[in-house]
């Protein structure tokens, strides 16, 4: 038995035959029951979120001003009160400390998703700037071609509610290492080549044991796979941006140990 929500706003119970699904759809339901509880208190985040000038001000960069801040506020929701909790209690004491606290979480989640908004915006221009500049020389377009579509890929306009927030925290990073990618391409071709034939060792793998997922794969296969990308996103700022420190300790062993344990995995 899981709570559920349903487009009425109401919390209704409701049998699944898997308990994976059943979890996931228990922790949407104590959600919505939280928000269904407090609407006054979750009123007042909305306002809160659509005061933002600076979210209005990236929000074209991505699904656009009222989804964009739509989605900051169920990046809020699932973030702080998306639980897996089954007892009253449990319930109450949540309610005590981070409903009370809601005012405080919304404006260090906006700020989270405003940095990391002008961060993507600086790469965006730089690399669209670079890549005018050098339109004539086919090999450097063509680089930076790709890191214009990495970047694109790596923060889709849904990534709000695509990532959690301890993600979200992370993807700063990966941002700084693509636009230092691309000012390194420019200025040295040929010495940022031979570090792309070390990468492509392993976005082929990646690109090998994501085809490899169906919807029968176990969860623990899909879990490694996710882990496995991000992994690599890591590598790529010890290869190409050893000025930013790596989020987790990263090598080519790692990576090769990783991939080895997906190729068992169901």
């Amino acid at each position: 038995k899981v709570l559920v929500k349903d487009r009425r706003k109401t919390v209704d119970i409701k049998l699944f035959r898997s308990g994976e699904k059943a979890r996931n759809e228990h922790i949407q339901g104590v959600k919505q029951l939280f928000f269904a509880a407090f609407p006054e208190e979750f009123k007042a985040l909305k306002k809160d979120i659509n005061r933002s000038a600076q979210l209005r001000k990236i929000a074209p960069s991505f699904s656009g001003q009222t989804q964009f801040q739509d989605d900051v506020f169920e990046l809020i929701l699932s973030a702080n009160f998306g639980k897996d909790i089954r007892r009253q209690n449990e319930f109450e004491q949540i309610s005590k400390t981070l409903v009370k606290q809601l005012y405080q979480i919304g404006q260090d989640t906006v700020k989270v998703v405003e940095d990391l908004g002008l961060t993507y915006q600086k790469c965006f221009e730089q690399i669209q700037r670079l890549s005018f500049i050098n339109q004539k020389k086919n090999k450097t377009f063509d680089h930076l071609t790709r890191l214009f579509n990495e970047l694109k890929s790596l923060i889709p306009s849904n990534f709000c509610t695509l990532y959690s927030f301890d993600r979200i925290k992370t993807l700063p990073s990966y941002i700084n290492c693509l636009e230092i990618r691309a000012k390194k391409i420019v200025e040295n071709p040929l010495k940022e080549e031979k570090k792309l034939q070390q990468l492509s060792k392993y976005t082929r793998q990646l690109e090998s044991v994501l085809s490899s997922l169906s919807e029968n794969s176990s969860a623990e296969k899909a879990k490694s796979v996710e882990d496995l990308f991000w992994l690599i996103e890591e590598y790529k700022i010890s290869l190409f941006a050893q000025q930013l420190k790596t989020n987790v300790k990263i090598s080519s062993q790692k990576l090769d140990k990783l991939i080895t344990r997906i190729s068992t995995m169901i």
